[in-house]
């Protein structure tokens, strides 16, 4: 019985696949399968990093179910659907913040049973109902503990659309992949300055190109002020193709920082200055990380 219902489940999981690379690849011929539609309710930490280290989990559960509901704040829904842009089984339910959905932050339990109904539900950390959250010492890790999945699909089944604009934004460097990316943002302000990075890595701002996607680092008189500026202010998937390709990236504990690690950049330098020098290390444990991906692993600086 329970190897019966194992090859069910797979076989489900396997349409659900076949079913993605159909809608990819706009197949004239599809598969037709009939059970009754599953639902996943994902609510994790609100944080965009927060929501960006959860993708592993949310994209091996969209072959787990035929509809993926993903909570996140209303001011990232924008990057959050740019993100999941080719998987039409990815909705949001975007909120203004955790009281807006989480019963553990005050919102009302009947109204959040009606709103999860029929659904199975992958709670994290803060927002755990039913089970006491895991010790938040290896985060993400504990969140994917927290929804009893395995804590390698955060590497593994990390997958974001790359939207027309990354490499849009790319080709405004004419395929050069001589600049730096920093950046120094985190929701606490500036973990670092720029000019302490410069010294500490041997660079000139003035010689070498150095994008910033919150701050112009230049002042107007500067060579590189002008191309700095077009680099300003994009949502966040459309810097993909710069990150990637960077000679050198410099990076506080930020939601970029969460995105890149994820992403097949090119550079063996890449730095992390964490905010009050939080440990990271525990990303490239053996029971976590597997040496064959291809992902260059940061080095911290103090």
């Amino acid at each position: 019985n329970e190897l019966c219902i194992k090859i069910i489940k797979e076989n489900d999981n396997r349409f659900r696949v076949k079913k993605k690379i159909n809608n990819l690849s706009n197949a004239s011929l599809k598969e037709q399968k009939g059970y009754k539609p599953k639902t996943a309710f994902v609510l994790t930490h609100l944080g965009l990093g927060d929501n960006i280290t959860a993708i592993g989990a949310v994209r091996y559960l969209s072959t787990c179910y035929d509809k993926v509901l993903v909570v996140c704040k209303e001011k990232y829904k924008k990057n959050m659907e740019l993100f999941y842009e080719d998987d039409e089984t990815i909705e949001l339910y975007p909120v203004m913040d955790d009281n807006c959905i989480s019963p553990r932050h005050g919102f009302s339990n009947e109204e959040f049973k009606k709103i999860t109904e029929n659904m199975d539900l992958y709670l994290t950390g803060l927002h755990c109902l039913s089970t006491t959250m895991e010790p938040c010492n290896e985060l993400p890790f504990n969140f994917y503990r927290d929804m009893n999945i395995n804590e390698k699909f955060f590497w593994t089944y990390f997958h974001v659309n790359i939207p027309s604009e990354s490499k849009s934004l790319f080709n405004k460097l004419k395929g050069s992949s001589n600049y730096i990316f920093i950046h120094n943002t985190s929701s606490t302000g500036n973990a670092f300055s720029i000019v302490d990075i410069e010294n500490k890595l041997k660079f000139n701002k003035q010689e070498i190109l150095v994008i910033d996607p919150n701050n112009n680092i230049y002042n107007k008189t500067d060579p590189f002020f002008e191309l700095a500026n077009e680099f300003l202010n994009h949502p966040l998937p459309f810097y993909i193709d710069v990150i990637i390709n960077a000679s050198k990236i410099i990076m506080t504990d930020s939601s970029f920082f969460c995105l890149t690690i994820n992403l097949p950049i090119k550079t063996s330098e890449f730095y992390l200055k964490s905010r009050d020098n939080r440990d990271y290390s525990h990303f490239y444990k053996k029971e976590y990380y597997n040496t064959k991906l291809n992902k260059k692993i940061f080095k911290t600086l103090k």
